[in-house]
Protein backbone atom coordinates (compact mmCIF):
# COMPACT_ATOMS: atom_id res chain seq x y z
CA UNK A 1 0.00 0.00 0.00
CA UNK A 2 0.86 3.66 -0.36
CA UNK A 3 1.67 5.90 2.53
CA UNK A 4 0.35 3.43 4.94
CA UNK A 5 -3.40 3.34 3.88
CA UNK A 6 -4.62 0.04 3.56
CA UNK A 7 -6.53 -1.53 0.22
CA UNK A 8 -9.73 -2.53 0.28
CA UNK A 9 -10.62 -6.24 0.66
CA UNK A 10 -12.41 -7.05 -2.52
CA UNK A 11 -14.70 -8.92 0.65
CA UNK A 12 -15.59 -5.80 2.29
CA UNK A 13 -16.50 -3.87 -1.02
CA UNK A 14 -20.20 -2.64 -0.70
CA UNK A 15 -22.57 -1.94 -3.61
CA UNK A 16 -24.89 0.95 -3.03
CA UNK A 17 -28.44 -0.20 -2.73
CA UNK A 18 -32.04 1.60 -2.53
CA UNK A 19 -31.50 1.74 1.00
CA UNK A 20 -28.30 3.11 1.31
CA UNK A 21 -24.51 2.32 1.13
CA UNK A 22 -21.56 2.06 3.26
CA UNK A 23 -18.21 3.56 3.23
CA UNK A 24 -14.64 2.79 4.47
CA UNK A 25 -12.44 5.66 5.33
CA UNK A 26 -9.36 4.35 4.77
CA UNK A 27 -6.96 7.79 5.42
CA UNK A 28 -7.63 11.76 6.25
CA UNK A 29 -5.76 14.23 4.60
CA UNK A 30 -6.32 17.17 7.01
CA UNK A 31 -6.46 20.87 5.13
CA UNK A 32 -6.26 23.50 7.41
CA UNK A 33 -7.69 26.80 5.62
CA UNK A 34 -8.46 29.16 8.76
CA UNK A 35 -6.46 32.19 9.56
CA UNK A 36 -4.21 32.81 11.83
CA UNK A 37 -5.93 36.52 12.56
CA UNK A 38 -8.53 35.64 14.41
CA UNK A 39 -11.68 38.48 12.95
CA UNK A 40 -15.32 39.39 14.81
CA UNK A 41 -17.45 41.26 12.04
CA UNK A 42 -19.50 43.89 13.96
CA UNK A 43 -22.33 44.65 11.50
CA UNK A 44 -25.00 46.67 12.23
CA UNK A 45 -28.09 44.80 11.41
CA UNK A 46 -28.97 45.86 8.00
CA UNK A 47 -31.77 45.24 5.16
CA UNK A 48 -32.02 41.36 4.15
CA UNK A 49 -29.85 41.31 0.71
CA UNK A 50 -26.91 43.60 2.05
CA UNK A 51 -27.27 41.84 5.62
CA UNK A 52 -27.07 38.34 4.00
CA UNK A 53 -23.91 39.39 1.45
CA UNK A 54 -21.70 40.52 4.00
CA UNK A 55 -21.91 37.33 6.46
CA UNK A 56 -21.66 35.41 2.93
CA UNK A 57 -18.45 37.27 1.83
CA UNK A 58 -16.75 37.87 5.47
CA UNK A 59 -16.93 33.78 5.99
CA UNK A 60 -15.30 33.51 2.36
CA UNK A 61 -12.68 36.35 3.04
CA UNK A 62 -11.95 34.19 6.95
CA UNK A 63 -13.92 35.65 9.49
CA UNK A 64 -13.63 33.87 12.72
CA UNK A 65 -17.17 35.06 14.11
CA UNK A 66 -20.03 37.29 13.03
CA UNK A 67 -21.54 39.43 15.75
CA UNK A 68 -25.17 41.41 14.43
CA UNK A 69 -25.34 44.33 16.79
CA UNK A 70 -28.70 46.98 17.26
CA UNK A 71 -27.52 50.23 16.38
CA UNK A 72 -29.39 53.36 15.92
CA UNK A 73 -29.76 53.67 12.63
CA UNK A 74 -30.30 49.70 12.00
CA UNK A 75 -32.89 47.67 10.28
CA UNK A 76 -35.72 46.57 12.36
CA UNK A 77 -35.17 43.57 13.62
CA UNK A 78 -37.98 41.19 14.62
CA UNK A 79 -38.74 40.38 17.72
CA UNK A 80 -39.08 36.31 19.37
CA UNK A 81 -38.63 33.47 17.56
CA UNK A 82 -38.83 35.52 14.06
CA UNK A 83 -35.62 37.34 15.28
CA UNK A 84 -34.06 33.48 15.81
CA UNK A 85 -35.26 32.31 12.51
CA UNK A 86 -32.89 35.53 11.47
CA UNK A 87 -29.90 34.59 13.54
CA UNK A 88 -30.55 30.91 12.11
CA UNK A 89 -31.18 32.27 8.07
CA UNK A 90 -27.36 34.03 8.83
CA UNK A 91 -26.20 30.85 10.25
CA UNK A 92 -27.04 29.03 7.06
CA UNK A 93 -25.85 31.39 4.84
CA UNK A 94 -21.89 31.31 7.16
CA UNK A 95 -22.38 27.42 6.48
CA UNK A 96 -22.99 27.59 2.84
CA UNK A 97 -19.90 30.08 2.12
CA UNK A 98 -17.84 27.66 4.29
CA UNK A 99 -19.11 24.45 1.98
CA UNK A 100 -18.17 27.02 -0.96
CA UNK A 101 -14.50 28.39 0.08
CA UNK A 102 -13.55 24.95 1.59
CA UNK A 103 -13.20 26.26 5.12
CA UNK A 104 -12.87 23.47 7.82
CA UNK A 105 -14.38 25.85 10.75
CA UNK A 106 -18.09 27.39 10.45
CA UNK A 107 -18.25 30.84 12.20
CA UNK A 108 -20.84 31.49 14.65
CA UNK A 109 -23.55 33.97 14.31
CA UNK A 110 -24.28 35.42 17.64
CA UNK A 111 -27.86 36.54 18.22
CA UNK A 112 -28.28 39.98 17.77
CA UNK A 113 -27.60 42.26 21.04
CA UNK A 114 -26.76 45.84 21.76
CA UNK A 115 -24.00 47.75 20.97
CA UNK A 116 -23.43 48.14 24.40
CA UNK A 117 -24.11 44.36 25.14
CA UNK A 118 -21.21 43.33 22.91
CA UNK A 119 -18.16 46.12 24.12
CA UNK A 120 -18.76 44.51 27.52
CA UNK A 121 -18.12 41.35 26.34
CA UNK A 122 -15.66 42.03 23.85
CA UNK A 123 -11.65 41.13 24.62
CA UNK A 124 -9.17 42.55 22.15
CA UNK A 125 -8.36 45.14 19.48
CA UNK A 126 -11.49 46.56 18.03
CA UNK A 127 -11.83 48.83 15.00
CA UNK A 128 -14.74 51.05 13.46
CA UNK A 129 -15.44 52.02 9.75
CA UNK A 130 -15.71 55.61 9.50
CA UNK A 131 -15.38 57.67 6.08
CA UNK A 132 -14.14 60.72 7.81
CA UNK A 133 -11.49 59.07 10.18
CA UNK A 134 -8.19 60.44 10.08
CA UNK A 135 -6.44 56.42 10.56
CA UNK A 136 -6.17 53.81 7.60
CA UNK A 137 -5.89 50.32 8.29
CA UNK A 138 -2.10 50.60 6.46
CA UNK A 139 -0.93 53.13 9.36
CA UNK A 140 -2.00 50.87 11.84
CA UNK A 141 0.27 48.37 13.77
CA UNK A 142 -0.60 44.55 13.96
CA UNK A 143 -2.82 43.48 16.75
CA UNK A 144 -1.49 41.00 18.74
CA UNK A 145 -4.40 39.00 19.37
CA UNK A 146 -8.67 39.14 18.24
CA UNK A 147 -9.20 41.70 15.87
CA UNK A 148 -12.93 42.63 16.03
CA UNK A 149 -14.23 45.63 13.10
CA UNK A 150 -17.48 47.42 13.50
CA UNK A 151 -19.13 48.11 10.40
CA UNK A 152 -22.31 50.52 10.60
CA UNK A 153 -25.87 49.93 9.15
CA UNK A 154 -26.55 51.36 5.78
CA UNK A 155 -27.54 55.44 7.23
CA UNK A 156 -23.76 54.91 9.43
CA UNK A 157 -22.65 55.35 12.98
CA UNK A 158 -24.26 58.10 14.48
CA UNK A 159 -22.01 60.59 16.09
CA UNK A 160 -23.30 59.70 19.76
CA UNK A 161 -22.38 56.31 18.89
CA UNK A 162 -18.59 57.15 17.40
CA UNK A 163 -18.55 59.24 20.61
CA UNK A 164 -19.41 55.94 22.86
CA UNK A 165 -17.30 53.36 20.51
CA UNK A 166 -14.21 55.90 20.98
CA UNK A 167 -14.23 56.17 24.81
CA UNK A 168 -14.00 51.96 24.52
CA UNK A 169 -11.14 52.12 23.36
CA UNK A 170 -12.45 51.14 19.41
CA UNK A 171 -10.46 53.26 16.57
CA UNK A 172 -11.50 54.62 13.75
CA UNK A 173 -10.78 53.21 10.72
CA UNK A 174 -11.49 54.92 7.11
CA UNK A 175 -11.23 52.42 4.35
CA UNK A 176 -10.72 55.39 1.27
CA UNK A 177 -12.04 58.46 0.14
CA UNK A 178 -14.90 56.93 -1.16
CA UNK A 179 -18.18 56.13 1.31
CA UNK A 180 -19.06 52.38 0.72
CA UNK A 181 -22.34 50.85 1.23
CA UNK A 182 -22.57 48.58 4.46
CA UNK A 183 -22.28 45.42 2.87
CA UNK A 184 -19.02 46.61 0.69
CA UNK A 185 -17.70 48.15 3.92
CA UNK A 186 -17.47 44.74 5.49
CA UNK A 187 -15.97 43.13 2.53
CA UNK A 188 -13.17 46.03 2.16
CA UNK A 189 -12.41 46.01 5.76
CA UNK A 190 -11.89 42.34 6.48
CA UNK A 191 -10.32 41.88 3.02
CA UNK A 192 -7.51 44.95 4.29
CA UNK A 193 -6.60 43.31 7.82
CA UNK A 194 -6.49 39.93 6.05
CA UNK A 195 -4.12 41.27 3.42
CA UNK A 196 -1.90 43.17 6.33
CA UNK A 197 -2.17 40.86 9.24
CA UNK A 198 -3.34 37.53 8.09
CA UNK A 199 -3.37 35.29 5.14
CA UNK A 200 -4.51 37.21 2.22
CA UNK A 201 -1.00 37.48 0.83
Amino acid sequence: SKAGVMPCPRSRRRAPSKRGARVRIDRFEGIDRESPLPITLVQAIAANDAMDYAVRKAVELGVTAIAPVIMARSAPLPAGDRAERRRQHWQQIAIAACEQSGRNAVPPVAAPCTLQTWIADWHGSAFMCVPEAAAACSTLAQPSGPVAVVVGPEGGITADEIKYLQKSGVQALRLGPRTLRTETAAVVAVALMQALWGDLK
